[in-house]
């Protein structure tokens, strides 16, 4: 296709076919050609039971609210209400034992909003590193954009936890647990991504949108990280932990400390979401208010061990069939049988095995020996 001075050539340099859409496409051709066949699937990573009754129950004394005369909401601070930002500051106060203040926090529809937002705040410029495999939101974000992107390796022998490198970024994604691979970063290696940031004036983006999954004695926040405000912005989503892939919800924080180049980043991101965010909406807001209450978190983690005890299920399982197997939850992040393309081992696994799992290759380079099982089933 011709390439054209009016509109963004960037997106020319995307991939045609998102990986999760490949799958679908897949997937629903067999199902076509195969209509009693009952398939299990392991593949796109959403979750598999309803909101919780606090959750629900919030949402329902909200919308009668906005049907009353006194209770009707219009536009709200872009920022998010009130309410969601005490219980956000609570949250890390009372669950990450960390001082997060509520003019931090910014409320989003979810994290891959911010994602793909937080990237204005950086010039064209800039460098983005990103380990190899990630989460393709990374580098679709930073393509779109126009950014350069450079990556470190996570592969069995750094137990697919990368190092920083030798070479110097301006932007870096980091996601513990991660997304594809599982693997979660213990405080030491965390302090040497603290360390490397300050070390080249870099900016980290933190997705902790799976952190309820990590594992005990892990750091939940990058801000357990001595020096981490200075130099990190964390992303988080209510999506996985509470179930609200459909109601859409999440925030970000942006520390008092975070400058690059004399500019408080806060400030900017501040004037940028008045540009372009409205705020997410008022009921998923009342709803994550209540997902954060005792109940609400008591309710999620029933779901959140649930998905645990099928990660650890599954590995095992895997592991008799003689696959090497990596990650815990919420993803496992399998090795390929001898022979076998991870686009190969996805047929195979559609075909004769029944399951449908996600191809390595779709994370990246590094990940075409590979495919990816979700731990979000019944």
């Amino acid at each position: 296709m011709r390439r054209s001075s009016m509109i963004n050539n960037n997106f020319f340099d995307l991939r045609a076919n998102y990986v999760f859409s490949e799958v679908a496409q897949k997937v629903e051709k067999f199902k076509k050609q195969n209509p009693d066949v009952k398939l299990t699937s392991y593949g796109i990573g959403d979750v598999c039971f309803p909101l919780s009754k606090t959750v629900v129950t919030a949402l329902e004394n909200a919308a009668a609210r906005l049907g009353t005369d006194d209770g009707f909401l219009g536009y709200q601070d872009e920022g998010g209400i009130k309410a969601l930002k005490a219980a956000v500051s609570n949250f890390y106060k009372n669950r990450r034992k960390v001082s997060v203040s509520e003019n931090e926090i910014f409320i989003s529809d979810g994290a891959k909003s911010d994602i793909g937002g937080l990237l204005e705040l950086f010039s064209t410029s800039s460098v983005v590193l990103v380990s190899d495999p990630v989460y393709p939101a990374y580098v679709d974000a930073a393509t779109i954009r126009g950014l350069a992107v450079q990556t470190v390796s996570a592969t069995p022998e750094n137990r697919f936890l990368p190092s920083p490198p030798d070479f110097s970024a301006d932007v870096i994604f980091l996601c513990s647990p991660s997304n594809p691979t599982g693997a979660t970063y213990d405080y030491a290696g965390l302090e040497k991504w603290v360390r490397y940031a300050k070390k080249v004036g870099a900016i980290i983006l933190f997705d902790a949108a799976y952190a309820e999954f990590s594992p005990d004695g892990f750091p939940k926040s990058i801000y357990e990280i001595d020096g981490a405000k200075e130099v990190a912005i964390e992303i988080s989503s209510f999506s996985k932990s509470h179930g609200f892939t459909g109601l859409r919800c999440g925030w970000s924080v942006v520390p008092n400390e975070l400058e690059t180049s004399g500019v408080r980043l806060q400030k900017f991101w501040r004037r940028r979401q008045a540009a372009r965010f409205n705020g997410a909406s008022v009921l998923a807001q009342a709803g994550a208010v209540a997902a954060l209450s005792e109940e609400g978190l008591a309710e999620a983690s029933v779901y959140i061990n649930h998905y645990k005890r099928n990660a650890a299920a599954l590995k095992n399982r895997l592991m008799t069939e003689g696959l090497q197997v990596f990650g815990s939850a919420p993803y496992l992040w399998v090795k390929c049988p001898s022979g076998f393309t991870d686009e190969s081992y996805f047929d195979y696994c559609l075909n004769v095995k029944h399951e449908i799992v996600t191809p390595g290759s779709g994370f990246g380079s590094s990940g075409k020996e590979f495919v990816r099982y979700g731990c979000f089933f019944r």
